[in-house]
């Protein structure tokens, strides 16, 4: 998104804390791309002042997900001092895989949320969470989502044979090992096409033991975390897309597949109700019915007019999302 601001003739600068240890993408692109100031969790409070008094923003907008801490404290006290508009963009809230928050934590919160300028979730389902902890603040929060890729960029053409494609962390709200157990018994009724886990391993291995016990050890690929390069070339060229996740704040990887025409099957978890409709542009189902998911997984690798059905009317539904259309949203947003 910061990308498309500064091609809207915007400055936009991106805080964020290196990168630890667990697995994940890097934060890169070409030499237009947003400027990022790294920072430690030991650091990230002096290194925010500096950003900003050096950078001097209209708006500072804080991506929050997790827990509030030291992030949030340090923006309030810059913003009481410096006068900057503050936005909060809630990526998620609540997360299962999370500790639950205290009450400490929400009383925080719902000082930010009383004291931000402009609130905004990435879903309908993510701001429902927040109406339920915050329901004084529920007036002020706004759904904007997330973005995809500019469908246009994406090739057209139906890959007739390929891989079956998820994508995201290996972790369990995510759903994999639901995916695998419905996959098995696919196979067994004859399904053909191998199956390939992209993302970060957050369950140290726990997952590939699954695979082979479940007899997959040759069907099923894991390729841990990929450039985006190599992550979009997937996409394209899989067969289908598929994401059985237990929960999600929005699910940018299943509309990111449909950007690129793929045909989706999607649990429907939580943001994925946003874009995603059963039999229109995507196929929905409980993915604990193992037997019931595993003919849906059976049918799309057989019905290539299905696929294309799907595909076209997942392609139009991501063209709403285009990330150009987003920066716009969030402008409208900031300066309303």
């Amino acid at each position: 998104m910061a990308d498309e601001l500064r091609r809207a003739r915007h400055d936009a600068r991106i805080l964020s804390l290196k990168p630890g240890g667990r697995p994940q993408l890097e934060l890169r692109g070409t030499g237009k791309t947003a400027p990022v100031v790294w920072c430690s969790p030991a650091t990230r409070g002096k290194t925010l002042a500096r950003a900003i008094k050096s950078f001097r923003p209209d708006t500072v907008a804080l991506h929050f997900a997790g827990r509030p801490g030291p992030w949030l404290t340090a923006l309030l006290a810059l913003r009481r001092k410096k006068g900057f508009r503050l936005a909060l963009v809630f990526q998620d809230y609540r997360h299962p895989d999370l500790p639950p928050l205290t009450a400490s934590h929400k009383k925080h919160l719902r000082r930010a949320l009383l004291e931000a300028d402009k609130t905004s979730a990435i879903s309908s389902f993510v701001k429902n969470r927040l109406k339920q902890d915050f329901p004084d603040c529920a007036g002020k929060i706004r759904v904007i989502p997330n973005g995809a890729h500019n469908p246009a960029k994406t090739g057209k053409k139906q890959a007739k044979t390929g891989c079956i494609l998820c994508v995201g962390r290996l972790a369990h709200y995510k759903g994999t090992d639901l995916l695998l157990m419905a996959y098995a018994a696919a196979r067994q009724a004859g399904l053909r096409s191998r199956l390939v886990l992209c993302g970060g391993d957050f369950q140290i291995g726990r997952l590939r033991k699954f695979a082979e016990r479940l007899g997959l050890g040759k069907d099923v690929e894991f390729t841990g975390v990929l450039s985006p390069e190599r992550a979009a070339k997937l996409m394209r060229d899989c067969l289908y897309f598929c994401l059985f996740s237990r929960f999600e704040s929005f699910g940018m990887a299943a509309l990111e597949a449909m950007a690129c025409g793929k045909a989706v099957l999607l649990s429907g978890a939580g943001g994925m109700r946003d874009f995603a409709a059963h039999n229109r542009n995507a196929l929905l189902v409980n993915p604990r019915n193992t037997a019931r998911a595993a003919k849906l997984l059976l049918l799309l690798e057989k019905d290539a007019r299905l696929r294309a059905r799907l595909g076209a009317a997942g392609r139009k539904t991501a063209a709403a999302f285009d990330w150009a259309e987003i920066a716009r949203k969030y402008l409208d947003f900031y300066r309303g």
